[in-house]
Parts: C-alpha cells; structure tokens; sequence
C-alpha cells in the first residue's frame, strides 16, 4: 500500500509506515537530526527533525519526523518561518547544556547559533540522545549502557556505575555516538572505552592477539560473543583485519 504526500510542495508516493524523515530523503531534502541512526528504531530524543504536518483541512502541527509516520494527503513543510525558528531555539538550549560539542555547535551555526542565550550549567558532551544504549541493546543484544536519574541530573552510565559484565568492548556506542563522546582506545594488549576524558573509565579489557600475526586486538569477551552468536569457530574469529590470516 502506498501514500500519497507533499513535502515543501514536492508530491511523493511512499510505502505506509514510511516516516517523514525518510520520504524527505527520498525526495533529497534535508532534514536536520542529532539522534537518528538507521541502525535503530527511531526515538526523537533531541528534537531537532521538527517539521511542520498539516492535513490542508485545517489541522496543523510541530512534529519529530523521524518517528512521525505519513498518512494521505499529509502536506510537509520542512523549513517553514516556524519551524526555523523552534527548531533554533532547540539548538540553543541544547548548546547551552554542551557548548563544547563540536556537532552541536556546527548546526546551531547553521541556524545563527553562535553563543548560548540560556544561562545553564554546563555538562559534557553527551547529549543524552540514547543511540549509544540503543545499539548496544537493539543491534548488539547486551544491554550494557542506560541512563540515570531524571531532569538536568540524567546521565549515561553503566549498571551501577561498575564496569558491565555485558560489555564486550566492541565499540559499537562509540561509533553511533553524534558527539564523540564516548571513546574506545586500544593500549598495548588492553582496550579502554571511557566518556568524555581518559578517567571516566566504562571499563578495560584485555585484548587477545591475532593467531595469524599476533597483533593484540580482539577483547576476550568480544571473542566469546562472536562465537556464540555466529556459530563461529574461535581460531577464525580470533584473525584480525591487518592481515587477514595465513595465505594460501
């Protein structure tokens, strides 16, 4: 079944269930988002993706089109004087909670953001928009981050506070994270995955050597998670990328 919508004037014919985010990228429009991945289901945590929906009865609305499902004849403006201007004042308050992070401050520049008008006091550089806790659940299965607390004491942590069990230091949270945040360091034989800065360590693992080269660079957890998961035999999960394993 396919819906028939506009978006800032231009008609389209997508699948149902398909959100706004994504029929605009079909139509190559771009949409502005801090907390989107394609890798997870959507959360429309930073609120930056606002567009403006209307139905062209009447009805009309501020929504996050990254989890905003279209209907028929749903009429899209992305950049309408509204939009534009919510959508700075979201960019603002988020820039006054993370003035160092770098991606915050490159798209509140696009929208003459240069300096925080909001008093606050100023955090790190997560922005707390949860792709790192739900790629570690969705995507890897291990449920090793989530959030504490409530309100401007919410943080990113691991199970109470301690180095996580789960963890198999793969690194996927660093990779999704908008901010880089979060860090994965390889240290000789041992891997460190911290927030922010070298001290706030998640935890530290000891990094197994290649059985082909014997670089150091698999954590032994990480092993063990391939291996079950994969049905993989340890001797070929244990080979690293540099240099692939003996040629033939």
């Amino acid at each position: 079944m396919t819906i028939s919508l506009t978006i800032d004037g231009t008609p389209i014919e997508v699948k149902k269930g398909t959100t706004i985010l994504k029929a605009a990228h079909q139509l190559g429009i771009e949409i502005p988002s801090l907390c989107h991945n394609e890798a997870v289901e959507p959360y429309g945590a930073c609120r930056v993706c606002i567009v403006e929906a209307a139905d062209g009865k009447g009805w009309s609305r501020i929504v996050t089109s990254c989890n905003y499902e279209v209907f028929d004849g749903l009429q899209v403006n992305t950049h309408s004087e509204q939009v534009t201007d919510t959508r700075k004042v979201i960019l603002d308050l988020i820039l006054s909670s993370h003035p160092e992070a770098k991606a915050v401050q490159e798209l509140a520049t696009r929208y003459g953001v240069t300096k925080p008008s909001f008093v606050s006091q100023p955090g790190d550089d997560c922005i707390l928009c949860g792709l790192c806790v739900r790629v570690c659940s969705e995507v890897v299965g291990v449920s090793a981050l989530g959030f504490a607390h409530r309100g401007t004491t919410r943080e990113l942590v691991t199970p109470f506070g301690e180095a996580s069990p789960t963890c198999i230091g793969c690194g996927s949270c660093v990779y999704v994270c908008p901010t880089q945040c979060l860090h994965i360091t390889d240290e000789g034989n041992r891997r460190i995955l911290y927030k922010q800065r070298r001290e706030n360590v998640f935890k530290e693992f000891d990094l197994l050597p290649c059985t082909a080269c014997g670089k150091p660079f698999l954590p032994r957890e990480q092993l063990a998670y391939v291996e079950k998961k994969f049905d993989l035999p340890g001797q070929l999960a244990q080979i690293c990328s540099s240099c692939g394993g003996r040629k033939l």
